[in-house]
């Protein structure tokens, strides 16, 4: 499994020829499944990562160290996973760490304070929920995406393609490949990313990339200045990231981060397995 863990309150959209587009549906943007609560607010946030069926809390200073859950919700099925552990400190989090993770290292498991033992195939259409006290504070809703493939179209060209469910907002969509030998590289970061909108220099240089939609699929298209670094970026992990809100300021709310060739599962020792693991009664 990867051990990358993005901060969802560190996401900015990075100013390309997309970001106009991207403020069309600002408020706007209601996902089918959503339950009680609202999206959260940055700087709280809710990220999902259905592929390893893992959720970070990120945020919610107000309820530091407090006794928090985390709930997922499947429509027409109730409850299908839950935890329940100590939020982090207001310092902690401050510095921004998450909250809160469930099912990965450093975090809690599925099932912990007295949830069902079962770590849950988190899918599209489930609802994370951030309750206190029993309250739902916060929901997030899963969004159907995928990267399909990623492939070297030209010795310096890397082009990931992927799917996108009716529900996601076409400008609310990022790709990122993670290399951390890319750090080494003219890029000099560990990786790169695409935004809607066609090829363009990156503010930070180093490549060119864009991103395009049509017809429930996206193409990410990278263009790198020699063929080594493209090497290397075809190598990475390949991953899309949507979001079902979007600020005034870029932040995107209610996050989803797939990625291409992970397990779901649990996602460290001692975790319950997932519903396809369960001993037969």
């Amino acid at each position: 499994m990867s051990s990358f863990t993005w901060r969802a309150q560190k996401m900015k959209r990075v100013t390309t020829a997309g970001v106009a587009m991207a403020v069309v549906a600002l408020s706007a943007s209601v996902v089918p499944g959503t339950a009680q609560a609202a999206v959260p607010v940055f700087p709280d946030n809710i990220t999902i990562f259905p592929d390893r069926d893992y959720v970070s809390i990120d945020g919610f200073s107000a309820h530091a160290g407090q006794e928090v859950t985390v709930e997922v919700q499947r429509p027409g099925a109730g409850v299908v996973g839950s935890a329940t552990g100590t939020m982090a400190s207001a310092g902690s989090i401050e510095a921004g760490d998450p909250a809160i993770e469930v099912n990965h290292p450093g975090g809690i498991c599925w099932g912990a304070g007295g949830g069902p033992q079962v770590t849950p195939d988190i899918r599209a259409g489930d609802v994370v929920s951030v309750k206190f006290g029993g309250t739902a504070v916060a929901d997030a809703t899963t969004l159907d995406a995928a990267v399909t493939g990623g492939t070297l179209t030209t010795p310096t060209t890397l082009v990931v393609q992927g799917r996108l469910g009716p529900e996601v907002n076409p400008a609310f969509v990022e790709q990122r490949t993670i290399a951390p030998a890319l750090k080494d590289t003219e890029v000099g970061r560990r990786d790169v990313r695409a935004f809607p909108g066609p090829i363009v220099e990156t503010p930070k240089g180093g490549y060119r990339s864009g991103l395009s939609v049509a017809e429930g699929n996206f193409t990410a298209t990278y263009e790198f200045r020699n063929a080594t670094t493209a090497a290397i970026a075809a190598d990475g992990l390949h991953e899309v990231r949507v979001w079902q809100e979007q600020d005034a300021s870029g932040d995107g709310l209610g996050v989803t981060i797939s990625e291409i060739g992970e397990v779901g599962g649990p996602g460290m020792g001692g975790c319950p397995p997932g519903p396809a693991q369960q001993p037969q009664a």
